[in-house]
C-alpha cells in the first residue's frame, strides 16, 4: 500500500554518498526539518489535486516509523523507513510520520496544492 524505496547510490566515499531521484514534477515543494519525536501527518488525500494521487515524499535524512489506515479497505500497519528514500503515499490512506531521529525530507507539492487536498479524520 505504501510504497517505500531506497534512493539510487551513484557512489560513497570518504566524504559521504552520492544519491540520485527523479523529479517528474514542477513547481513549488516543500522542503522540512523535523526534530526528533515528532508526528507529522495525521491526515489523508483524496487525489482532487494530481500531486496528491500519490503523495511523492523523499526522506532525505533520518529514520521515522510510518502508521497507516486505508479508508476504504481498512488495511492498516505500521513500518519503518531510513533516509534517504522515496515514500508514496496513495489517496485515501490516513498517514502519520513519526520522527525517531531528526530528519529532513522534500514533499513534491506546494503548501497550496497540499492545503486544498489534506483531510483529517
Amino acid at each position: 500500500m505504501i510504497e517505500v524505496t531506497p534512493l539510487h547510490l551513484v557512489g560513497e566515499n570518504e566524504r559521504g554518498a552520492t544519491f540520485t531521484l527523479e523529479l517528474n514534477r514542477i513547481g513549488e515543494f516543500i522542503f522540512g526539518i523535523r526534530k526528533k519525536g515528532s508526528v507529522n501527518g495525521s491526515h489523508y488525500h483524496k487525489g482532487i489535486e494530481l500531486v496528491k494521487n500519490p503523495e511523492i515524499f523523499y526522506l532525505l535524512s533520518g529514520k521515522v516509523v510510518i502508521r497507516y489506515r486505508h479508508l476504504v479497505t481498512s488495511e492498516k500497519g505500521n513500518l519503518e523507513a531510513y533516509g534517504p528514500c522515496r515514500i508514496l503515499f496513495p489517496k485515501w490512506v490516513w498517514h502519520e510520520v513519526e520522527a525517531v531521529t531528526a530528519i529532513s525530507f522534500l514533499e513534491c507539492n506546494s503548501i497550496a496544492e497540499h492545503s486544498r487536498d489534506t483531510f483529517k479524520l
